[in-house]
């Protein structure tokens, strides 16, 4: 056993290389984000509004779907791949990834044949518009997607931070915007649109799928000459996961439950209006989702060693990191919302930036708070957070009643802002008593610093109504001074030395 100030210098370094490595996957995710805004431009500005709203509503209910697939093991799984590396059980460890794929494919295509059966019934909703052969070939999208979902937190398990670069940022949104390319040179319309994304994605998954066979092999996992031996660890994932199910569908559903109800009342313009500016909103949690790869592996190694004083330094550099870098994200989405919405989109979606700064808004209260839900679940909360995600999906679905049918993509928004905060709130609260605390006075003097500045920013955006490009430097100002001011509290150049000798980011960091 370690002396217990290598254990602290071990977790020490660990945390260090996971907000370094978070690093490299922040940079590829602003890599995708820019490919991602492309594509998202292209299709919105080449479809019928009815069009988009049709192909949105698909894609909500293929994400509805996806969330379910793996029963929770898609959240639990580098967990249980990081515990039974420690312990040196391979079979376990193989017997996990044959578990979740096998639940997957078996639910996955059981969901399609079902959908395939009440084909008809469904061309009754409006948000089916463009037929039901474009509904079904993006639900054909949710098996794929949960695959490669756990194809790439193996990857984030075991190997490089650049394999999961890679797939995520470089691939995966490069064959999305070949798509839409294509969609236009073709003069294509949504069943174009469809089927390309169905094949992009059964492209990528293929691809990693021989991948994941090669990095099994490398990492010594599966035998190259002989069949492995696989022990299926489906009572301690499933005991893990399935209370935790209703964590994957709350994240989910909160957004795409929404965006399918306002298509059931409504009609597929007012979700076109809706789920155009999303994709927008959701670069808010940019930086947190390029975190998140490697905060998982990393937290439960602390977990399975027992150091949770290692896990509570993880989690609040996380979210102080997190809050600080998605504050210009913040900024833009809600101070240049109605910019940003016309000179993306265009004047047909003009209205729809006021959706945009309530998500963003929402999505920054999730994000700034870091990996709560996370946390909660890898210190063993099992019951609490099932109870929290009953109450938070219970507020969701009444919020959805009384507000989407009257208020349509407003109500939609609100639904979406209020169920965020409450869920956020929830998961708060569950970290009482697992060792990480429910405040951090570094990370609270932060929150304050950026809401107050936030504020500022909105409220001199409203007095004057700036051009997006002046709006743009006048943020990203801010953000310098920001950075400047709270640089130590992050200890950026203690983490990240490199940038120390960028001439321009030397005066930042000093």
């Amino acid at each position: 056993m370690p002396a217990p100030g290598a254990d602290s210098a071990n977790g020490a370094a660990l945390v260090t290389r996971h907000i370094r490595g978070s690093s490299v996957m922040l940079v590829g995710r602003v890599m995708a984000m820019g490919v991602g805004f492309l594509t998202q431009v292209i299709v919105v500005r080449h479809l019928a509004k009815s069009g988009y709203g049709a192909f949105a509503y698909g894609v909500s209910a293929a994400l509805l779907l996806q969330s379910v697939l793996a029963l929770g093991a898609d959240r639990t799984d580098t967990r249980f791949l990081a515990q039974y590396e420690h312990q040196r059980d391979h079979a376990r460890l193989l017997g996990v990834i044959v578990f979740e794929a096998a639940t997957v494919l078996v639910l996955g295509t059981a969901a399609f044949a079902a959908l395939w059966v009440f084909r008809t019934p469904l061309q009754g909703s409006a948000g089916v518009s463009a037929g039901t052969g474009v509904f079904l070939a993006l639900m054909a999208l949710a098996p794929i997607q949960a695959l490669d979902d756990m194809v790439v937190n193996v990857f984030a398990a075991f190997a490089s931070p650049w394999s999961v670069f890679f797939r995520r940022y470089v691939l995966e949104p490069g064959l999305k915007l070949v798509v839409a390319v294509a969609l236009v040179v073709a003069g294509g319309g949504v069943a174009f649109l469809a089927v390309g994304f169905l094949v992009a994605g059964v492209v990528g998954v293929s691809l990693y799928l021989v991948l994941l066979v090669r990095l099994l092999r490398k990492r010594g996992f599966l035998p190259r000459h002989s069949l492995p031996h696989i022990t299926i660890p489906a009572r301690e994932v499933l005991a893990f996961s399935l209370p935790l199910l209703f964590t994957s569908l709350v994240a989910v559903a909160a957004t795409e439950l929404t965006v399918v109800s306002l298509g059931h009342y409504r009609n597929a313009a007012d979700v076109a209006d809706f789920r155009a500016v999303l994709p927008f909103a959701a670069l808010v949690q940019v930086v947190m989702i390029s975190f998140t790869t490697l905060f998982t592996p990393a937290a439960a190694r602390f977990q399975a060693r027992g150091n949770t004083t290692a896990l509570r330094a993880l989690y609040w550099q996380s979210a102080c990191w997190i809050a600080v870098l998605t504050f210009p994200v913040l900024c833009v989405m809600t101070a240049l919302a109605d910019q940003v919405t016309v000179a993306a989109i265009g004047e047909r979606y003009a209205g729809s930036g006021v959706y945009l700064a309530l998500l963003a808004i929402g999505f920054y209260v999730n994000a700034a708070f870091g990996f709560n839900g996370l946390t909660v679940q890898m210190v063993g909360r099992v019951r609490y957070v099932l109870v929290m995600n009953i109450v938070v999906m219970g507020w969701l679905v009444g919020a959805i009643l009384l507000l989407v049918p009257r208020w349509g993509a407003m109500g939609a928004a609100i639904t979406v802002l209020s169920t965020v905060i409450v869920h956020n709130v929830g998961k708060q609260a569950g970290l009482f008593r697992s060792g990480i605390g429910i405040v951090d006075r570094r990370h609270s003097g932060i929150l304050a610093a950026i809401v107050v500045t936030a504020t500022v920013v909105n409220v001199a955006m409203l007095f004057v109504h700036t051009p997006l490009a002046v709006g743009l430097v006048i943020v990203a100002a801010v953000t310098a001074v920001m950075i400047r001011l709270l640089g130590p509290i992050l200890d950026v150049r203690g983490t990240l030395p490199e940038l120390a000798r960028v001439p321009i980011l030397r005066w930042l960091l000093q």
